[in-house]
């Protein structure tokens, strides 16, 4: 419903789903003046359609993320996430996450509690965004990423610069630097090196 809201605006949109068949679903989903809608607008490069192992360096103003996983009969949830299993995973998340330059929605169908703790960064990196987007609103979840600390802070106590030291030798290369710099700038940041 929101796609389709969407669709008839000026914004420049992204849909990035975890899996090729939730996009499927989401596409399916769409009545047939809306998907004209859609392809107009990717043909016009004013929307992307993805799915997340499929998500570059295109940015847009409004994001909408796809999660949709569900228990098992015996109520378990499988933890394959596709490509955010992978090694780069905390990478694609992190592209991810970044492309949109006003807003994002994000719909999911399970919540942080769903996910345990993982040697798999990624997706601990995943239960911790959960996590973030399920704080009451009066309330800021900061995650810094090569510290693995989570802390919550009221707003008014909100800091607006941050000093890293030694963020240099815990980052995997330039590229990650940039992107970890950008997110932090174009959320009104200062940062220290």
């Amino acid at each position: 419903q929101l796609l389709s809201e969407k669709l008839k605006s000026n914004d420049s949109i992204g849909v990035v789903a975890f899996s090729e068949t939730q996009l499927k679903c989401i596409n399916k989903h769409l009545s047939n003046k809306d998907k004209l809608l859609l392809e107009e607008k990717i043909d016009s490069n004013k929307l992307f359609f993805r799915a997340l192992e499929n998500v570059q360096g295109e940015e847009c103003d409004h994001l909408l993320i796809s999660l949709g996983y569900a228990k098992n009969e015996e109520g378990k949830l499988n933890l394959n996430f596709g490509p955010l299993n992978r090694k780069s995973g905390r990478r694609r998340l992190n592209v991810l996450l970044s492309r949109a330059k006003q807003k994002i929605d994000f719909f999911s169908s399970i919540q942080s509690s769903d996910l345990s703790l993982s040697d798999n960064d990624s997706l601990n990196l995943l239960r911790l965004f959960l996590l973030q987007i399920e704080t009451p609103k009066d309330e800021t979840l900061f995650y810094f990423p090569h510290k693995l600390k989570v802390k919550s802070i009221s707003k008014e106590t909100e800091p607006k610069e941050v000093e890293f030291k030694n963020l240099m030798g815990k980052l995997k290369d330039a590229n990650e630097l940039l992107t970890f710099y950008r997110v932090l700038h174009q959320r009104g940041w200062k940062i220290k090196f």
